[in-house]
């Protein structure tokens, strides 16, 4: 379609930060992939799936949320996601 880039995706800008979330800063982005993980989507390659993205960059995703959340695993992920209002 006109106004479209050349294989049919749309180009996003760098995520910016959303707000803090229970005093963690998070992008769009992450807010995105801890909603699906807090939703049910229970493998990288079901989340890449929602998010149009591969599963390789939901796992660097996780990797970063992990770190920021201070948690070592996608359960405790999730729990957080949804004790802190983002599912």
């Amino acid at each position: 379609a006109a106004g479209e880039p050349a294989g049919g995706r749309v180009s996003r800008p760098p995520p910016a930060t959303v707000a803090e979330v229970a005093g963690v800063c998070l992008s769009a982005r992450e807010v995105d992939v801890l909603r699906c993980l807090a939703t049910g989507h229970d493998s990288n390659k079901a989340a890449a799936r929602v998010l149009g993205v591969q599963p390789f960059t939901i796992n660097d995703y996780l990797r970063i949320l992990y770190r920021k959340l201070g948690v070592r695993s996608r359960v405790a992920a999730a729990v957080w996601a949804v004790r802190n209002g983002i599912a």
